[in-house]
């Protein structure tokens, strides 16, 4: 067995689950006492992620990590089936949480710049470089529901956090855009998310834009931007929206306010936004 059909086996068939969601949620195999599962699989892309470790990856990490054992000795066991652990504890399952929405009842403990394997290992996944993301991101660890958990967080203009990693993205705090200031050439660039606009600072090789920046954090916030639209602050507007049914409708509003505005989203024509392109290239 090769480490690509090693691949194809699913977690919970190895972790003798049943289940039918594409999330769920369990007691970590690693600590089965827990009061309060921490390990959570995606079913679908048949990967894992142990919050209370900060770890996670495909199956071939679990197995190395579970039985402290190197690559070599993981495919034997699963050639062989020798797992040897009983059967793990399903706690709750549910569809999973990939949606941008705002984390309630939650309180923040560390915020820190980037260090966090698991986060670096993350951003490295979707080609954003290190040097790049310490200038705009740091890391955030917080509590919700006697839970922990951390992410990467780009704050924006209500001093609340818009926070994601592998498994899911959300807000700490109010909703809201990010302004970042350039050097006053009357130049504006609008950005649905932060990962797009870290991924145009790395397709265009700079560290910082000329023109001042917005990031709408969602496209449910362009109305705070309406007003500066309608202005004649900026002479050249240049639009780097998703090339979805709705970032399209967004950019004919704003066409439909400013004429100076420029479609930009040929740099990534025939992809959902400018991070899935920069995957691709």
């Amino acid at each position: 067995m090769n480490s690509s059909q090693a691949k194809q086996i699913q977690i919970v068939d190895y972790l003798k689950i049943n289940a039918e969601k594409e999330e769920v949620w369990i007691k970590s195999p690693f600590n089965p006492g827990e009061k309060t599962a921490s390990f959570k699989i995606n079913t679908v892309k048949n990967v894992w992620y142990d919050f209370a470790r900060g770890e996670g990856g495909n199956i071939l990490d679990l197995v190395m990590a579970l039985n402290n054992c190197n690559l070599s000795q993981a495919l034997e066991k699963l050639e062989t089936g020798n797992f040897s652990f009983s059967q793990a504890k399903l706690s709750f399952s549910n569809t999973t949480v990939t949606t941008d929405k705002n984390i309630s009842q939650y309180k923040i403990n560390k915020v820190q710049s980037l260090q966090n394997k698991a986060l670096i290992d993350y951003l490295k996944s979707r080609k954003i470089s290190i040097d790049i993301a310490n200038k705009y991101l740091q890391e955030v660890y917080y509590e919700q529901k006697d839970k922990n958990y951390f992410a990467l967080g780009f704050e924006n203009d209500s001093k609340g956090f818009e926070v994601r990693n592998a498994y899911f993205k959300g807000c700490l705090g109010s909703k809201d855009i990010t302004t970042i200031k350039g050097i006053g050439n009357k130049e504006l660039s609008i950005f649905e998310g932060f990962m797009d606009f870290l991924s145009a600072l790395i397709y265009f090789k700079i560290d910082s834009f000329k023109s001042d920046v917005i990031v709408l954090n969602s496209v449910a916030q362009k109305s705070k931007i309406e007003e500066l639209l309608y202005s004649d602050l900026y002479n050249k507007i240049y639009l780097f929206l998703d090339n979805d049914k709705k970032g399209k409708e967004v950019k004919n509003e704003f066409y439909n306010i400013n004429n100076n505005c420029i479609d930009c989203s040929n740099f990534y024509k025939g992809y959902k936004d400018f991070n899935e392109f920069l995957n691709r290239v």
